[in-house]
């Protein structure tokens, strides 16, 4: 977990809005939060969130929620250094994300993109849908990753499903760009690496 992201505080439309370390207390209203996110994974056949599986988030890697001043909840965000492994043809990033180079439109770039940088890998980012289509996830983002570039990172990864056109729209308005497509037989859907420069 990133400590200098806890308790930190940032303005959205006049709102204040507060980041902490997600706590057992908050499981349930994640797991509700993700869920909902995420709900095109249904429709892929893919199976949802639970608080195992979130749990098990939160102690490998560390979860922020954030919700505004007056305690409403608003979402939450999965984030840990990125450690980008070259192992033959397979650039490991994520303990779950494997690309293969061969399907890479230009591998040594984005290998050396990457590689030997301090980078941040955000996943799992959750909002609940009365605070979608608000720009308060993307004042939410934004915040994290310039405190990230405050602390010395040089970018930032995140990973979404092809299929959420929409999603990857919203990242690139942040000034993410996609670097690289992975198809997940195991899972039936392929998804995208984003990077931003910070």
């Amino acid at each position: 977990m990133h400590d200098f992201l806890k308790n930190k505080e940032f303005i959205h439309q006049g709102k204040t809005f507060v980041i902490k370390e997600a706590q057992d207390t908050d499981l349930d209203q994640i797991v509700e939060s993700l869920n909902q996110t995420y709900s095109i994974w249904k429709h892929l056949g893919i199976q949802g969130f639970n608080r195992d599986k979130v749990k098990s988030y939160m102690n490998e890697d560390g979860m922020l929620v954030w919700s505004q001043s007056d305690k409403k909840f608003c979402g939450a965000l999965c984030l840990r250094d990125a450690q980008i492994e070259l192992i033959g043809n397979i650039i490991h990033v994520h303990r779950a994300t494997r690309i293969d180079k061969a399907k890479i439109n230009d591998p040594d770039f984005y290998y050396k993109k990457i590689q030997n940088r301090k980078i941040v890998y955000g996943y799992s980012l959750a909002i609940f849908p009365e605070f979608s289509k608000t720009g308060v996830g993307l004042s939410f983002i934004d915040f994290c990753w310039q405190i990230f570039k405050s602390k010395g990172y040089e970018g930032g990864l995140l990973e979404t499903a092809k299929e959420s056109d929409w999603l990857i729209e919203w990242y690139k308005k942040l000034g993410f760009k996609i670097i690289a497509e992975s198809s997940e037989p195991r899972l039936g859907v392929t998804t995208v690496m984003m990077m931003i420069e910070l």
